[in-house]
């Protein structure tokens, strides 16, 4: 209990947070509110090596480091890891969250299927308590009456999986969004980020937990 209490006082103090995207770098650039990070609409990751970006926002400092994708097909997968690795290295003294992202409307593929498992390769096994799915692509296929609610639901057996390993916390990102709309959902992110450090009692990913993860695996 006053591990909890020490590290909620912690949070109501944060003036920055460090997140590492994990390879969609056209809501990094949103988060940002500039065009830092190079975008491709192929499959494939653009990102060839990990970058951080900064912007001030609501009183607080935003770090975000753009990663390549965990199944960038076009590089080797032993060079993908290391650079998604760097990528802590990045943000000290540790990331807040991880960004992993899936397009609303895309088949889940048994490579998507193996994403939890790929960051718990790289980060360790406690690395799924910071990782809150992002979902990208709503404006295209929610309509109506519809929901991301009733969309989950209704989802592929394999995203309703890596949305549990998530523990249920994800957010849906309209990259086509105006600035005002894209700034309430980064507070909504935020929030997440500010309730999940909660519930882990820690007010970051430490390095220390990386690297005791990595001895597990």
């Amino acid at each position: 209990m006053e591990k909890l209490a020490t590290v909620t006082r912690i949070l109501v103090h944060i003036r920055r947070f460090l997140i590492v995207d994990l390879g969609k770098s056209s809501t990094g650039n949103n988060i940002l509110k500039q065009k830092l990070f190079s975008v491709s609409s192929s499959t494939s990751s653009h990102t060839m090596h990990c970058r951080v970006g900064y912007r001030p926002f609501d009183g607080i400092d935003l770090m975000l480091c753009d990663t390549q994708g965990l199944f960038d097909t076009e590089s080797d997968p032993s060079v993908v890891k290391a650079d998604i690795k760097h990528a802590v290295d990045m943000v000290h003294p540790g990331p807040h969250a991880f960004l992993i992202h899936f397009k609303i409307g895309n088949r889940f593929t048994d490579e998507e299927q193996k994403t939890i498992e790929q960051i718990q390769d790289i980060f360790g096994q406690d690395v799924s308590k910071y990782c809150i799915l992002i979902l990208t692509g709503e404006d295209n296929h929610i309509h109506n009456d519809e929901t991301i609610e009733g969309y989950l639901k209704t989802a592929a057996p394999g995203l309703k999986r890596l949305l549990a390993q998530c523990q249920n916390r994800y957010i849906a990102f309209n990259n086509r969004a105006q600035q005002g709309e894209i700034d309430d959902k980064i507070r909504q992110l935020l929030k997440i980020i500010q309730n999940m450090l909660a519930d882990n009692q820690t007010a970051y990913y430490s390095k220390e937990q990386l690297q005791r993860g990595a001895q597990l695996l």
